[in-house]
Protein backbone atom coordinates (compact mmCIF):
# COMPACT_ATOMS: atom_id res chain seq x y z
CA UNK A 1 0.00 0.00 0.00
CA UNK A 2 2.60 2.48 0.96
CA UNK A 3 4.61 1.83 -2.08
CA UNK A 4 1.83 2.58 -4.35
CA UNK A 5 0.84 6.12 -2.58
CA UNK A 6 4.91 6.65 -3.18
CA UNK A 7 4.80 5.74 -7.31
CA UNK A 8 0.99 7.45 -6.75
CA UNK A 9 3.06 10.87 -6.51
CA UNK A 10 6.12 9.79 -8.51
CA UNK A 11 3.46 10.15 -11.17
CA UNK A 12 1.34 12.63 -10.56
CA UNK A 13 5.06 14.93 -10.65
CA UNK A 14 5.05 13.33 -14.14
CA UNK A 15 2.22 13.85 -15.68
CA UNK A 16 2.32 17.66 -14.03
CA UNK A 17 5.89 17.99 -16.07
CA UNK A 18 4.33 16.57 -19.44
CA UNK A 19 0.75 17.74 -19.70
CA UNK A 20 0.66 21.89 -18.78
CA UNK A 21 -2.07 23.51 -16.63
CA UNK A 22 -2.48 26.31 -19.12
CA UNK A 23 -2.24 25.40 -22.93
CA UNK A 24 -3.13 29.07 -24.24
CA UNK A 25 -3.04 32.37 -24.34
CA UNK A 26 -4.88 35.06 -25.95
CA UNK A 27 -3.64 37.93 -24.00
CA UNK A 28 -0.05 37.83 -24.69
CA UNK A 29 1.76 38.33 -28.20
CA UNK A 30 3.04 34.69 -29.41
CA UNK A 31 6.73 36.31 -29.19
CA UNK A 32 6.63 37.25 -25.57
CA UNK A 33 4.94 34.16 -24.83
CA UNK A 34 7.71 31.94 -26.19
CA UNK A 35 10.02 33.66 -24.59
CA UNK A 36 8.03 33.72 -20.90
CA UNK A 37 7.29 29.99 -21.81
CA UNK A 38 7.15 28.02 -18.69
CA UNK A 39 10.23 25.08 -18.79
CA UNK A 40 11.23 23.07 -16.22
CA UNK A 41 13.93 23.29 -14.89
CA UNK A 42 15.82 19.96 -14.27
CA UNK A 43 18.10 19.36 -11.09
CA UNK A 44 19.47 16.54 -9.55
CA UNK A 45 22.95 15.34 -8.32
CA UNK A 46 24.63 12.78 -6.01
CA UNK A 47 27.49 11.85 -3.74
CA UNK A 48 28.73 8.84 -2.22
CA UNK A 49 31.34 6.84 0.05
CA UNK A 50 31.82 4.48 2.03
CA UNK A 51 29.16 4.48 4.27
CA UNK A 52 26.58 7.00 2.38
CA UNK A 53 25.67 6.80 -0.95
CA UNK A 54 22.66 8.90 -1.88
CA UNK A 55 21.58 11.18 -5.27
CA UNK A 56 18.43 13.52 -5.87
CA UNK A 57 16.41 14.17 -9.40
CA UNK A 58 13.70 16.61 -10.05
CA UNK A 59 12.40 19.45 -11.92
CA UNK A 60 10.94 22.94 -11.18
CA UNK A 61 8.69 25.56 -13.36
CA UNK A 62 9.13 29.17 -13.30
CA UNK A 63 5.37 29.29 -11.05
CA UNK A 64 6.84 26.90 -8.68
CA UNK A 65 5.37 23.66 -9.56
CA UNK A 66 7.06 20.39 -10.13
CA UNK A 67 8.88 17.14 -8.46
CA UNK A 68 11.51 15.74 -6.99
CA UNK A 69 12.71 11.87 -6.01
CA UNK A 70 15.80 11.30 -3.65
CA UNK A 71 17.21 8.38 -2.64
CA UNK A 72 19.96 7.09 0.12
CA UNK A 73 21.45 4.13 1.26
CA UNK A 74 23.29 4.61 4.53
CA UNK A 75 25.38 1.55 5.62
CA UNK A 76 23.90 -0.50 8.33
CA UNK A 77 21.26 1.42 8.60
CA UNK A 78 18.99 0.78 5.29
CA UNK A 79 17.51 2.89 2.51
CA UNK A 80 15.65 6.15 2.39
CA UNK A 81 13.47 7.23 -0.44
CA UNK A 82 11.65 10.25 -0.49
CA UNK A 83 9.05 12.05 -3.17
CA UNK A 84 7.90 15.56 -3.23
CA UNK A 85 5.31 17.15 -5.72
CA UNK A 86 3.70 20.78 -5.93
CA UNK A 87 1.14 21.21 -8.52
CA UNK A 88 -1.10 24.80 -9.20
CA UNK A 89 -4.42 24.89 -7.73
CA UNK A 90 -5.24 28.12 -9.12
CA UNK A 91 -3.46 30.73 -12.21
CA UNK A 92 -4.06 34.27 -12.98
CA UNK A 93 -2.82 36.23 -15.89
CA UNK A 94 -3.18 39.72 -15.64
CA UNK A 95 -0.97 41.57 -18.67
CA UNK A 96 2.53 40.18 -18.32
CA UNK A 97 1.96 39.87 -14.47
CA UNK A 98 1.01 36.27 -13.15
CA UNK A 99 -0.13 34.87 -9.55
CA UNK A 100 -0.19 30.99 -9.28
CA UNK A 101 -1.25 29.17 -5.98
CA UNK A 102 0.33 25.84 -5.49
CA UNK A 103 -0.12 22.71 -3.31
CA UNK A 104 2.20 20.17 -2.43
CA UNK A 105 2.56 17.14 -0.67
CA UNK A 106 5.56 14.30 0.05
CA UNK A 107 6.67 11.11 1.76
CA UNK A 108 9.33 9.59 3.22
CA UNK A 109 10.28 5.99 3.38
CA UNK A 110 12.47 4.20 5.40
CA UNK A 111 13.78 0.53 4.40
CA UNK A 112 15.49 -1.89 6.45
CA UNK A 113 18.29 -1.35 9.21
CA UNK A 114 17.36 -1.81 12.65
CA UNK A 115 14.40 0.37 12.12
CA UNK A 116 12.96 -1.57 9.89
CA UNK A 117 10.38 -0.58 7.14
CA UNK A 118 8.66 2.74 8.17
CA UNK A 119 6.79 5.74 7.02
CA UNK A 120 8.96 8.14 8.27
CA UNK A 121 7.37 11.57 7.11
CA UNK A 122 4.24 12.85 5.02
CA UNK A 123 4.74 16.42 4.00
CA UNK A 124 1.08 18.43 2.85
CA UNK A 125 2.55 22.75 2.06
CA UNK A 126 1.14 25.32 -0.27
CA UNK A 127 2.67 27.94 -1.75
CA UNK A 128 1.61 31.97 -3.78
CA UNK A 129 4.30 32.51 -6.56
CA UNK A 130 3.61 36.42 -8.17
CA UNK A 131 5.43 37.27 -11.31
CA UNK A 132 5.89 40.51 -11.98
Amino acid sequence: MRSAVIFLFAGFALCRAVLPLDQHDEEISPVLYRQRREQPQFYGGGSGNKDLQQGTLGMQYQDGSGGGLSYAHHRRFGHDISVDAMVPVWKHRNGIQESTLNLGGGLSYHIGGPRGNDLTDKRVGINFVHRF
